[in-house]
């Protein structure tokens, strides 16, 4: 993905598999956060994570690990969206 303007989208539930995000512009605004050193970042909350046992960490584990499984070789910068982050690990759900 070259030069890709997603700066007005709003990425719900979306995963970027083996691509180089270096040039794409992420959205800019209070939903995303837009992550560097992206795969470096991944296996440091992954590390946080690991044996936790509460059902949040191991929803959130399983997530960061399968966008770390799908980064790019180059890949330096990745976004979430904090809404799924809420949803996949927040308290309300059972």
């Amino acid at each position: 993905m070259v030069n890709v303007d997603l700066s007005r989208a709003k990425l719900r539930w979306v995963e970027f598999r083996g691509l180089d995000l270096d040039t794409v512009r992420f959205p800019d605004d209070e939903d995303h956060l837009i992550l560097n050193d992206y795969p470096r970042l991944l296996d440091r909350l992954l590390q946080t994570l690991v044996g936790r046992e509460d059902s949040a960490s191991r929803r959130l584990a399983a997530v960061f690990g399968n966008r770390r499984k799908w980064a790019g070789q180059k890949q330096t910068r990745g976004v979430l969206n904090k809404n799924d982050l809420l949803q996949i690990g927040g308290e309300n759900r059972h």
